[in-house]
């Protein structure tokens, strides 16, 4: 605790924003559960939450991946990917909202692997 105040004002401020976020993402992560699990995802709000994450998820990889002006594959890959997951399933679900897509379920498939890729 004592090295925690002598470190600087911003040092603490970015300890905790990085709590603040962990909190924040945790909470959307768990109502986008909850709404999955509901099969409610073509909610406004819901669209709006996994475009949000995607987009984060996108800017931290990009952020991540970018090291001595190369970018490097390795470290924004599991950003990257979590991005391509979260902005899909906003995309497919605003589509299907906007009568674009149908929805087509796999009745032999298991509840969490009824995944679609644009």
């Amino acid at each position: 605790m004592s090295s925690l105040l002598r470190q600087s004002l911003f040092n603490r401020d970015l300890l905790v924003c990085t709590d603040l976020w962990l909190l924040l993402g945790s909470t959307i992560l768990y109502i986008l559960k909850d709404a999955a699990e509901r099969n409610r995802l073509e909610g406004t709000t819901f669209i709006k939450l996994n475009l949000m994450v995607g987009l984060w998820a996108l800017g931290a990889g990009v952020a991540q991946g970018f090291g001595d002006n190369v970018f490097n594959v390795r470290r924004a890959g599991d950003k990257l990917l979590f991005a391509v997951l979260f902005l899909n399933n906003g995309l497919v679900s605003q589509l299907r909202k906007m009568g674009v897509m149908k929805k087509e379920e796999d009745p032999d498939a298991d509840p969490p692997l009824r995944v679609r890729l644009i």
